[in-house]
């Protein structure tokens, strides 16, 4: 037996270890748990004496049971790990995470994460999701017929959508405006010069129905205002007094004509004397085709002083039954009808921009005659 005490003593035997086997064993462990963790802290100058304490303590720790050594060995090699301040980290050839003796440390390198936070990389985050619908192939028309027709690049199926898209904002617009207007279809399209200079050849104008709206100084039951009692009540439309109205010629099928209203008869009376002269070629009358009145209604006439000289009932149309009318002007776009007369054919607008006018079959005379209606609303002024 060596004496410990260099021969000058008795052979003492060495005290007994308070670790049992199983306390070394976990120690064993402990310590191979803190060199890994160091990755050869001592080649980089930490202290190594710190580190046996950490791991001595540790392993009486330990020593209370295995699994609570194999905690506590993990917990003394994060402690080695902050004492070796710069003993961990990568050496200058850049490759992080390898000490001098080529072996790898657990994190790559990089420092023991203080609280557990979970550290997330670019190659951790999800990718964009990509646009489906971009991707989705063009459906079988014999399988899905309607989706193959929303989505082909079929030129003659592209085409009919746009066309079938337009009639129908064309459509909806028209519903809303006969909502408002109360009258189908509700545009007129001017085919002659006979309200020049308010109205011209070529116009579109917008009629509702004559008894919305109704003015107070209206011919009590019909909504119309007369040029005489519009001149009263300052009631203007279109340049002059009084409403200019839509009505069918004589109560006919003929194309309808648009004109002011003058003033209001009543059934057999003699309206020469209410008349303005000037406004009728005759002495008296007798002399004047629809005098007395055969039933009540307007006596009307266009607004051109050159064309519409005189009454429309003197000798032309007879006195316009309420009945008969269609509606009053309302609002004028100009031009605009002149689509509408190509198409028809019953007028034209080319004489207008220096080109020959075929005859227009829809023309009575220079009374503006009016071949189709759409809608807009305005109210009177």
């Amino acid at each position: 037996m060596t004496d410990s005490n260099g021969g000058d003593g008795p052979d003492r035997d060495p005290p007994p270890s308070a670790r049992s086997d199983d306390g070394r064993d976990a120690d064993d462990a402990a310590s191979e748990d803190v060199d890994a963790g160091e990755g050869g802290s001592d080649e980089d100058g930490s202290d190594p004496n710190s580190g046996a304490d950490e791991r001595s303590v540790d392993a009486e720790q330990a020593s209370a049971g295995g699994d609570e050594a194999s905690s506590d060995g993990e917990t003394a090699s994060a402690d080695g790990d902050k004492a070796s301040a710069g003993g961990d980290e990568a050496p200058a050839d850049g490759n992080p995470g390898v000490e001098g003796d080529g072996s790898v440390e657990p994190n790559g390198g990089e420092s023991a994460n203080p609280g557990g936070v979970a550290r997330t990389t670019a190659a951790d985050k999800p990718a964009p999701e990509a646009d489906a619908s971009a991707e989705q192939p063009i459906p079988d028309p014999s399988a899905n017929p309607i989706g193959w027709f929303r989505r082909t690049d079929n030129e003659a199926v592209i085409v009919f959508k746009d066309v079938a898209s337009s009639v129908g904002i064309v459509l909806v617009i028209g519903l809303v405006l006969f909502g408002i207007s109360g009258v189908w279809p509700p545009l007129v399209a001017i085919e002659s010069g006979s309200m020049n200079p308010h109205m011209q050849k070529g116009d579109l104008v917008f009629i509702m129905e004559e008894d919305r709206l109704t003015p107070d100084a209206a011919v009590e039951g019909t909504g119309v205002v007369t040029y005489q009692q519009g001149k009263e009540a300052g009631y203007r439309t279109f340049g002059s007094y009084g409403d200019v109205i839509v009505f069918q010629p004589n109560g006919g099928s003929d194309t309808p004509i648009i004109h002011r209203a003058m003033f209001y008869v009543e059934e057999g009376e003699n309206w020469y004397e209410k008349a303005n002269k000037s406004h009728i070629q005759a002495d008296s009358c007798e002399e004047i085709n629809a005098c007395s009145a055969p039933h009540s209604g307007f006596v009307t006439k266009g607004d051109n002083p050159r064309t519409n000289q005189q009454y429309d009932q003197v000798d032309r149309y007879q006195v316009v039954k309420p009945e008969w009318i269609q509606g009053t002007a309302e609002v004028r776009l100009p031009w605009l009808g002149c689509i509408r007369l190509e198409f028809s054919g019953t007028a034209s607008c080319r004489p207008l921009f220096g080109t020959a006018q075929p005859a227009s079959p829809g023309m009575i005379g220079d009374q503006p005659t009016v071949s189709a209606r759409t809608a807009i609303a305005a109210p009177r002024s």
